[in-house]
C-alpha cells in the first residue's frame, strides 16, 4: 500500500496522441519510479554531485530506458527539463491548505506551456488531514484546478497513510522532531477526500478527457493562480465544456463567454461531493456568445458540465 494515488496520462509532444490513464498503486512503472528516486538520493549524497548530473549519468547507465523523473523544487526541475532528463515533471507545491493553490496552479499552468512538451503533474500537495486544515474541500480543489490547468493526471495523499501509523505503534516524530499526525492508516483510508476524487475520475471517464485543453478564456471572470475561486475550464472546443466553480457565485454573474454560433450545449451541475447531477437544460447564449451561469444549487463549489 502506498500514500498516494496517481491519475496519469502520457502525452506525446504534439498533446494530440492516444492517452492512457491508470490508478497506479504498484507495479512496475511506480516501482522503476522509486527506483529511480533511491538511486538519485544515493547519487546526491553518497558521490556529492548536482542533480542534473544525476540525470545525466543515470541515462548514460540505464541499458532498459526507464522513465525518469524527479520529485523536486520547480527550480531543480524546470532545470532538468530544459536539458531533455525528464519523461514526466512530477510537481511538489506545499502542504496546507487553499493557499497551496497559489503553488499548485502557477506551476501546473507554466509546464504546460513549456517546452520541450512533457506530461506534468501534482506529485504531491496537501496530503488530506493534514496540518489541522487540508481537508476534503482542498482535495477537489487541487484535483480541479489542476486537471482543467492543463496537468497529465493527479495524485491524491493522506495523513496517516504514508506513515503507515497503526493505534499500537503510531509513526510519531520525524527526524527534524515534529509530528505531522498519528491517525491510524485504516481510518486514513476512508477519508471522504479519496472517494470524492474517485467520483471526479469516474466523471471524466465519461468523456474524452484526454482531448481536454485548458480554456480560461472561456469563462468571465477566469480563475487564476491568485483568485483560484474563481471558474477553471477545460474541454474540446464545439463538443464538450467542463468547468471547476470553488467560490460562490453570489451575484449571479459569472459568465460562459466563446459559445460556437450554432452550437446547442445542454448543461448540468454535478455535485463533486456526491456525484449527483443537477439539470439545467438547454444553454440559451447571447447574441455574442455568452451565457450568465446559473446560481448553484447551494453555495458550494461545484462543476459544471456543457455538452453537445
Amino acid at each position: 500500500m502506498v500514500s498516494r494515488a496517481i491519475w496519469f496520462r502520457n502525452t506525446a509532444p504534439d498533446r494530440k496522441a492516444p492517452i492512457r490513464m491508470a490508478w497506479v498503486r504498484s507495479r512496475v512503472m511506480v516501482a522503476s519510479m522509486v527506483i529511480r528516486k533511491v538511486m538519485m538520493a544515493v547519487l546526491n549524497r553518497r558521490l556529492k554531485i548536482k542533480r542534473i548530473d544525476s540525470h545525466s549519468f543515470i541515462r548514460q547507465i540505464d541499458p532498459l530506458h526507464h522513465p525518469l523523473v524527479l520529485h523536486s523544487a520547480p527550480e531543480t526541475c524546470a532545470r532538468c527539463q530544459a536539458e531533455g532528463l525528464l519523461e514526466v515533471n512530477l510537481i511538489q507545491p506545499a502542504h496546507g491548505g487553499p493557499e497551496t493553490l497559489i503553488a499548485s496552479v502557477t506551476q501546473i499552468q507554466q509546464a504546460y506551456a513549456s517546452q520541450p512538451v512533457m506530461p506534468a503533474l501534482i506529485d504531491e500537495i496537501s496530503y488530506e488531514g493534514i496540518l489541522h486544515y487540508s481537508g476534503a474541500e482542498v482535495q477537489r480543489m487541487a484535483f480541479w484546478t489542476s486537471v482543467l490547468s492543463g496537468a497529465a493526471g493527479h495524485t491524491y495523499g493522506a495523513n496517516g497513510l504514508w506513515q503507515m501509523n497503526t493505534l499500537e505503534e503510531p509513526y510519531g516524530a520525524s527526524p527534524w522532531g515534529g509530528t505531522w499526525g498519528n491517525l491510524p492508516w485504516h481510518e486514513a483510508a476512508q477519508l471522504p477526500g479519496s472517494k470524492q476524487l474517485s467520483l471526479a475520475k469516474r466523471l471524466l471517464e465519461r468523456y474524452e478527457w484526454w482531448r481536454f485543453e485548458p480554456h480560461q478564456e472561456w469563462v468571465n471572470p477566469p480563475g487564476t493562480p491568485e483568485h483560484y475561486e474563481r471558474p477553471f475550464a477545460a474541454g474540446i472546443p464545439g463538443q464538450l465544456r467542463v468547468i471547476y466553480m470553488y467560490g460562490p457565485n453570489f451575484a449571479a454573474t459569472w459568465k460562459v463567454e466563446q459559445i460556437e454560433p450554432g452550437a446547442a450545449y445542454t448543461a448540468y451541475y454535478w455535485d463533486p461531493r456526491t456525484g449527483a447531477e443537477h439539470p439545467i437544460g438547454p444553454v440559451q447564449p447571447d447574441a455574442d456568445g455568452s451565457w450568465v451561469i446559473p446560481r448553484e444549487p447551494e453555495l458550494s463549489d461545484w462543476v459544471l458540465v456543457m455538452e453537445q
